[in-house]
């Protein structure tokens, strides 16, 4: 797998924990494990190893590199209810040019 994978840090998180609490406590190869839970076998060894240094931290998402946002969570969530409903709905008026 290429690049990062999508979801949000926290989601992505929450499968890191999941992959490492199965290769522990199950009976299944690590490959088929990192397999189910699309990662390298490597990938896997690296969450295991993260894991037995800082058993709190060692999972823990990284803080999305940039500026912060400008929108705060209301304004973000009204931005995608207009964006899902369309141009039309939030009385958008474009023209469209086509070369």
């Amino acid at each position: 797998m290429k690049g990062r994978p999508i979801g949000s840090g926290l989601k992505l998180e929450e499968r890191r924990r999941k992959a490492v609490a199965e290769a522990l406590e199950s009976d299944l190869p690590r490959a088929e494990i990192a397999k189910k839970y699309k990662v390298s076998r490597r990938g896997l060894y690296l969450w295991l190893s993260a894991y037995s240094r800082d058993k709190k931290k060692g999972l823990s998402s990284r803080p999305t590199p940039g500026a912060p946002r400008r929108l705060s969570s209301a304004q973000m969530k009204v931005l995608e209810e207009l964006l899902l409903k369309g141009a039309k709905a939030a009385e958008v008026v474009t023209k469209i040019v086509r070369v």
